[in-house]
């Protein structure tokens, strides 16, 4: 059964994976010697898109996907601070 969330800490893969279709459902942030924020992202061909992105054959309009990547950063770093999460 293909998998409909995916975790990383990777703020690029996570751009391209919302730029793809998929929701930001939560951000975590843990403690590992600093302060980690990892996005929990939820959709449909998750485990297909991470396959595209790891082996280099992901496509994607860069405006949408470079607008996603600031907000993530701003999100994480709100996160980190706070313990905000959406």
């Amino acid at each position: 059964m293909e998998p409909t969330s995916l975790e990383t800490t990777d703020i690029f893969r996570g751009a391209y994976l919302l730029a793809s279709g998929g929701d930001l459902a939560e951000i975590r942030v843990r403690q590992n010697g600093k302060r980690i924020a990892t996005f929990l992202i939820t959709g449909k061909d998750l485990a297909r898109l991470d396959r595209d992105y790891r082996s280099g054959r992901a496509l994607i309009n860069p405006v949408p996907a470079w607008i996603l990547n600031q907000a993530l950063f701003i999100s994480s770093a709100r996160a980190i601070r706070t313990g905000w999460s959406p």
